[in-house]
């Protein structure tokens, strides 16, 4: 294997031109490859993505471990290197024993692996090799993640180019995703620039100013009429937005919800308010690891009891909302404070106005630029 990929590297960089630093990928099996073969070139890379890798054959397909093996591949194995098992139980050529050219090399390693992976154990192999490679002062970083050996990878590949953008010394986009309910949807700005006027909007046109950077995307994953409340009338999250807000690898995740959770029909369930806030936050998590929260104070309301409650949002959700963030360790937006003296911004008594969305924009700038 190893003499095939070195002639493929040198067609690659002599015949066609390619970057003479390469970004290796390998997928189970072929952790052994991508490993072995920066090991044996540390010169010639730029940077390594493994999922779910064989970082150890004794582990799998040998089977000498906790994982299930395989008979048929551990043969294949020892033919492949020309071994008895004995010979290949105490050979000590496994990337787990052989980094220290790439740690010296400083190549940077991006390890993706399975909690109940019981093919490739990741106790057997990405955590021993990562502990070692750190250890030897390699920069890894490890994302653990719930499931078996399958599927592999994101649903959103975004999270891979991020990582070979940022060894090949690429910009790496930003993206903030913001996930909420009409007034991150925008439903009080009218007219044909309504888009442009969203406070989300204006946000990534700020960011993108402050920061001179053109890869700054702030994604709008608002819907109307949605609650918080997993029952209640209108869950936000049985929406296609909260989908894609999952999938977006965004860095940074703004979560505006809770305002229509003040409705009559939905008061009854706000005793799960905090569960179901913490199980969005927790969901984001996993599926953008070391993703930054910021929990958003909601709006006042200036309706009625029979409406959208302004007591109910002041007296509960706004204390709730405030709650969850501490106990999740998530910074805050207020989009409270701002608009307490300010009925005029709401015509119709929930939703701001353009105006309003300036207002927003500046909060939640103020709060991104402390971080």
């Amino acid at each position: 294997a190893m003499d095939v990929m070195d002639q493929f590297y040198r067609y690659l960089v002599g015949e066609r031109g390619f970057s003479r630093k390469t970004v290796l990928f390998g997928l189970s099996r072929g952790g052994l490859y991508a490993l072995n073969w920066a090991e044996k070139n540390p010169l010639c890379v730029a940077g390594v993505y493994v999922d779910a890798p064989v970082c150890d054959f004794k582990s799998w397909p040998a089977g000498s471990g906790k994982g299930k093996g395989s008979p048929d591949d551990w043969n294949k194995c020892l033919r492949a290197y020309g071994f008895n098992e004995q010979q290949a139980l105490s050979y000590k050529g496994n990337p787990v024993d052989n980094m220290r050219g790439m740690a010296k090399a400083g190549i940077p390693l991006l390890f993706i692996s399975r909690t109940e992976d019981d093919v490739v154990p990741i106790e057997e192999n990405t955590d021993v090799f990562a502990k070692r490679y750190a250890g030897m002062g390699g920069p890894v970083r490890v994302i653990r993640r719930s499931g078996g050996h399958h599927p592999h990878g994101f649903d959103n590949p975004a999270h891979i180019v991020d990582f070979v953008l940022s060894v090949t010394g690429q910009p790496v986009p930003l993206r903030v995703a913001c996930l909420g309910d009409s007034n991150t949807f925008g439903a009080g700005v009218a007219g044909a620039n309504k888009d442009v006027l969203r406070w989300s909007h204006l946000l990534g046109q700020e960011l993108r100013k402050k920061f001179k950077r053109k890869e700054i995307e702030v994604l709008n994953c608002g819907v109307n009429g949605r609650t918080l409340l997993a029952k209640g009338d209108l869950p936000y999250i049985k929406t296609g937005e909260y989908r894609n807000a999952l999938n977006s690898h965004a860095q940074i995740a703004i979560i505006a919800l809770g305002t229509n959770d003040a409705k009559p029909q939905n008061r009854k369930f706000l005793s799960e308010f905090k569960q179901n806030y913490a199980a969005i936050i927790a969901e984001l998590r996993e599926n953008m690891p070391g993703i930054q929260i910021y929990c958003a104070i909601p709006l006042p309301s200036w309706q009625s009891s029979s409406q959208i409650d302004k007591e109910t949002v002041k007296n509960k959700i706004v204390p709730l909302v405030k709650q969850v963030a501490k106990d999740n360790n998530c910074k805050t937006i207020d989009f409270f404070t701002p608009f307490q003296d300010k009925p005029e911004l709401f015509p119709d008594g929930v939703h701001p106005n353009a105006d309003g969305q300036v207002i927003m924009a500046d909060a939640a700038l103020k709060e991104l630029l402390k971080k």
